[in-house]
């Protein structure tokens, strides 16, 4: 196998151990030994994958297939790991910030609505959201609150409308071959109107209650 594509392969699995990282991450639900545990259980599953796949690699291109599996596997763990790992160290910060940020976000949204809701059709888009960043006065208050529901807004709002891409992984079949995988995934779009604001703070407090 090449050397790019051998990177490319390596770029891509790791892209995919830190969005798999993201899943446990944000299951904050049910406090920091979830996120500990639903975290380790998808490292352990990443690094398993991985120390599989370096193992047949370093069996094609290196002298110590063994050592190359180790380090992919102790690699595919950290980077999986990394964001749940965040999340427990600084959940309770979060925690803080988001039941402090939320009743902001309800009151200066609502109050403006159709300031930010640029084509007046009842829900804000992410588009709308840029928009009335670049383009409104606001205080840095207002700024970090609408900040917050364009980074939540999956949170604040409700899914309008879904899109498919398409990734490609190199799947090896040992013997210096192997073939590109597609993998498709969904990509949901959020809006946020009137209703989803309305007891958006109440949401957040359930949400981080544990924290």
């Amino acid at each position: 196998m090449g050397k790019f594509i051998l990177g490319i392969v390596a770029l891509a699995t790791l892209a995919l151990c830190f969005l798999l990282g993201a899943l446990p991450a944000s299951a904050v639900a049910g406090g920091a030994s979830s996120v500990l545990i639903w975290g380790i259980i998808a490292g352990l599953v990443a690094g398993a994958v991985c120390a599989g796949m370096g193992y047949m690699i370093g069996d094609m291109e290196f002298d110590n297939p063994r050592l190359t599996a180790i380090i992919c596997g102790v690699v595919a763990f950290a980077v999986t790991m990394w964001l749940p790992a965040d999340t427990c160290i600084n959940g309770h910060s979060y925690a803080a910030y988001a039941r402090q940020t939320a009743p902001v976000v309800r009151s200066y949204v609502i109050e403006h609505f159709d300031a930010i809701d640029a084509d007046h059709d009842g829900t804000i888009t992410d588009s709308e959201m840029s928009a009335a960043l670049s383009t409104l006065s606001l205080t840095n208050e207002q700024r970090q609150a609408l900040q917050f529901m364009r980074d939540n807004q999956s949170e604040a709002g409700h899914v309008i409308g879904s899109y498919e891409t398409t990734t490609y992984v190199w799947i090896s079949t040992g013997n210096g071959g192997g073939y590109m995988s597609p993998i498709t995934t969904t990509n949901y779009i959020y809006g946020v109107n009137r209703r989803d604001l309305e007891n958006y703070p109440e949401r957040v407090i359930e949400k981080w209650k544990l924290w």
